[in-house]
């Protein structure tokens, strides 16, 4: 695990004994004031929350109201509520379409016919609420299932999301991306749309970025784009905060730092022009940093300010958390 706003260090820590079972895979779906939330891939209704810093774990009452269809999926998301002094999972509910079960992941996520739960730790118990409808009421959209880590930005809960209008589906399927927000105060959520060129499959992540809601698009094999959001909740106010080339330092195999050229408000790598190895960002660190892997270099902070990629280690699966807590979960 990493800090977002520690040095740019990743930590190994131990899942408590009471998360440990060869049998069941647990899927990170989000982190805020320092506890993670955790669910079971294979019944998805099973869900823990954890704080790294005390090892405490709360295993969370089933999901009231969530009907569980033979094609169920969710996705869920935590939050702090500092006015209450509580924790809040939001989950929610879909399952596939009709005319789409063929296809496998296909799902009316983030629409109309959705269940929406919320879960409060301080009263542990769960509420129904009425899902928003985000798409325009004369359009038939499918979304495509996507399970990366939700994000806390702002006071919102924050989806990636990939949805296309069902009238197209024959004529390819052209995903845009676009990013689901779900507001702690209104509880209520909203379509952030991506710049209108961002293909959907070129998008690797979202995180936080100086505070902002930020993502990060694979603009071609070894070269990435850093994006950030200037006014949350704005869709017009996307830029393009940097421009990375990675192949240039996996010439290196021995590099543990290096400098790259810097002009004007954009980063620029050299491009060497025989092909090079898949390279990757995998995470947000909080303010200037963005972890990048290699399959055969391991782990990289790249940081912004300093226009410099230092080396960490292995590659590993890593998981952000975005500050020490002791808040008591039992």
């Amino acid at each position: 695990m990493f800090s977002h706003y520690g040095s740019g260090k990743i930590s190994t820590l131990r899942l408590p004994g009471s998360l440990e079972s060869g049998d069941t895979s647990l899927v990170v779906a989000g982190s805020d004031n320092g506890v993670v939330c955790l669910s079971e891939y294979s019944t998805k209704t099973t869900i823990y929350l954890w704080n790294p810093t005390t090892g405490e774990v709360k295993k969370l009452p089933p999901p009231t109201y969530c009907r569980l269809w033979q094609n169920f999926n969710s996705r869920l998301g935590l939050i702090y509520d500092p006015v209450m002094n509580d924790f809040k999972v939001v989950m929610v509910c879909s399952h596939l379409s009709g005319d789409r079960v063929r296809d496998g992941s296909i799902f009316a996520m983030f629409q109309r016919c959705n269940t929406v739960v919320i879960y409060s730790l301080r009263t542990n118990s769960w509420k129904r609420i009425q899902m928003s409808n985000i798409f325009s009421s004369s359009s038939s959209v499918s979304t495509l299932l996507n399970y990366d880590c939700s994000v806390v930005v702002n006071g919102s809960i924050h989806w990636t999301l990939y949805y296309h209008d069902q009238d197209n589906y024959g004529g390819g399927r052209n995903f845009k991306f676009g990013v689901v927000a779900f507001s702690l105060t209104t509880e209520e959520f909203k379509l952030i749309k991506a710049p209108q060129h961002i293909k959907a499959k070129s998008v690797q992540s979202i995180g936080k970025l100086s505070e902002n809601l930020s993502f990060i698009n694979r603009d071609a094999p070894g070269s990435v784009e850093i994006w950030i959001m200037k006014e949350h909740g704005a869709s017009y106010s996307w830029i393009k905060q940097a421009s990375v080339d990675l192949t240039f330092f996996l010439k290196w195999p021995s590099l543990r730092k290096w400098r790259f050229f810097f002009r004007h408000e954009w980063l620029f790598f050299q491009q060497p022009h025989e092909q090079h190895e898949q390279v990757f960002s995998i995470a947000f660190g909080n303010n200037v940093y963005v972890i990048i892997c290699s399959a055969s270099h391991g782990l990289f902070w790249y940081n912004l300010n300093s226009n410099t990629l230092e080396y960490l280690g292995p590659e590993i699966t890593v998981v952000g958390f975005n500050s020490a807590s002791t808040y008591l979960l039992n």
